[in-house]
């Protein structure tokens, strides 16, 4: 028993450290590619889910080391290409191809009630919740940043909320009277105007004076606009 246990020892201190029996299927490729995905990608790995890695050109080739070159800045959802190099005793052996598919999943704004053209949403009309999306920029996290604006094309029931189907509201119009504070460190001065162009809450505006001057300022509630000094 001594002796095969010997025997045993021996041939495993023998093998490589890198065998083609640990390295040489598209198992550990496939591994990689899923590893080098959730951690190069801008999302959150407990928001992704990669699935369906498939291999081009790989024709069970033995290597030591596989590396996976992510392109950089990508931000893709939904099917990706990325590089898979494959390496034996440190030296480049094969590059080839995989693809796989990228699922993210996000708390996001979703209408709880039809929303009208023209309408300005209320805090009633929306929730959130966690759901798949095809382009995480496009959507709303927070229910604040949703209230208040208004709807540019009709949104069905539980149809997420995104940035191109809102606008802010407009609370000062052109050719609106409008009262101008004019602030500085010295001295806060009100006055009168006439906008020059439609704002919403925080935009920059231009605002023609009772002299004639036309001067920029923020739209800091309906009908008023806040210059600085």
């Amino acid at each position: 028993m001594k002796i095969i246990r010997i025997a045993f020892i021996l041939l495993t201190l023998s093998l490589p450290l890198f065998s083609g029996v640990v390295f040489g299927d598209d198992g550990c490729i496939k591994a990689e590619v899923k590893r080098a995905l959730t951690t190069g990608s801008p999302w959150e790995a407990g928001d992704m889910d990669v699935s369906e890695i498939q291999l081009s050109g790989y024709n069970d080739e033995e290597f030591d080391k596989v590396e996976i070159r992510v392109p950089e800045g990508m931000k893709n959802i939904g099917k990706v290409s990325v590089q898979a190099v494959l390496f034996s005793k440190s030296k480049e052996v094969k590059t080839l191809w995989a693809t796989a598919r990228i699922r993210v999943f996000k708390e996001v704004v979703v209408a709880l009630n039809p929303l009208k053209a023209n309408t300005k949403i209320a805090k009633s009309d929306i929730k959130i919740i966690r759901t798949e999306v095809n382009d995480a920029r496009d959507s709303f996290p927070s229910m604040g940043d949703v209230e208040g604006m208004v709807v540019k094309r009709p949104i069905p029931a539980g149809s997420v909320v995104k940035k191109d189907y809102v606008k802010p509201e407009v609370v000062v119009k052109r050719g609106e009277r409008v009262v101008l504070n004019l602030d500085s460190e010295r001295f806060h001065v009100k006055s009168a105007g006439v906008a020059s162009e439609d704002g919403a809450s925080g935009s920059v505006v231009a605002v023609r004076t009772s002299s004639g001057k036309e001067i920029t300022g923020k739209v800091s509630g309906p009908g008023v606009i806040t210059v600085g000094f």
